[in-house]
């Protein structure tokens, strides 16, 4: 319902609505997708454009995640990557009703001591 109405107030204002959603537990240690957000049919369908913040690489060693030893290793990237005080991060395009999604992430700083973004 929250997503609907937020949809409406959209509409109605002519304006976009941004909107931040928590990630499913089963995300945490994989790339994120459309199926990583709470409640996700809802925020899939409502949504005109769909962004997800996930480690730089993350892509890249899930597609290697194969077996329980690869898994290990995806769990230490996570591990490595939260641990450090700048990380480096990408925002990936999900769903863009009105265009293309881009299969590169847009790369971002994060500083963790600041709780800081910045373009990398």
């Amino acid at each position: 319902r929250n997503v609907t109405d937020l949809r409406q107030v959209a509409r109605d204002l002519q304006t976009p609505v941004f909107v931040i959603s928590s990630l499913n537990r089963s995300s945490y240690s994989e790339g994120v997708t459309v199926d990583s957000f709470k409640e996700s049919g809802a925020i899939e369908y409502g949504s005109d454009v769909l962004l997800g913040l996930q480690p730089e690489g993350m892509r890249e060693h899930m597609e290697k995640t194969k077996d329980t030893r690869t898994k290990r290793e995806a769990d230490k990237f996570i591990r490595d990557t939260k641990a450090s005080d700048v990380r480096s991060c990408e925002i990936v395009v999900l769903k863009n009703r009105a265009g293309r999604t881009p299969y590169e992430g847009i790369p971002l700083k994060f500083r963790a001591r600041a709780s800081r973004f910045t373009e990398k």
